[in-house]
C-alpha cells in the first residue's frame, strides 16, 4: 500500500467493487514508534488529504483521530492489501507465513456502496 494509505487504497477498491468493509483497527499492524511520531505532530499533509478523500465514506465508530490518520498515512510503503474468500483465509495466512511474511486479517467485506466502518 503506497501513497494513499490503507484507507485510501481500501476505499478505492471498495468503490470499484461495490463493497462495504468493516475494518478492525486493532488488527492493523502498525510499526513500533509510529503512533509516538504522529502524537508529536509528524503527520504529512498527504495523510490529511488521503483522509479527506475517504472521509465521506468512513464511519469512524468512535476510533481516535490519531489512529485514523495513521491508517491514512501517505508514507506507507511495502504493504499489500487484498481480499480472500472467507473459506480461504486460513490457507492464505498459512501460505504467507510459510513464505516469511507477517499477514494480518483486518476485516470483512460485504456487498455495498464503498463504505468503511471502523471498529
Amino acid at each position: 500500500v503506497t501513497g494513499f494509505g490503507l484507507l485510501g487504497h481500501l476505499g478505492r477498491a471498495l468503490v470499484e467493487s461495490s463493497l462495504d468493509a468493516r475494518l478492525e483497527v486493532a488488527a492493523v499492524a502498525v510499526p513500533d514508534g509510529v503512533r509516538a511520531l504522529a502524537e508529536s505532530g509528524a503527520i504529512p499533509g498527504g495523510s490529511r488529504r488521503n483522509l479527506a478523500w475517504v472521509d465521506e465514506r468512513l464511519d469512524r465508530g468512535g476510533v481516535d483521530e490519531l489512529d485514523i490518520l495513521v491508517l491514512a498515512d501517505a508514507q506507507t510503503s511495502g504493504g499489500l492489501l487484498f481480499g480472500v474468500a472467507e473459506d480461504k483465509v486460513d490457507d492464505a495466512v498459512e501460505a504467507l507465513e510459510a513464505s516469511g511474511h507477517r499477514p494480518s486479517v483486518i476485516g470483512q467485506t460485504a456487498v455495498g456502496e464503498g463504505l468503511i466502518t471502523l471498529v
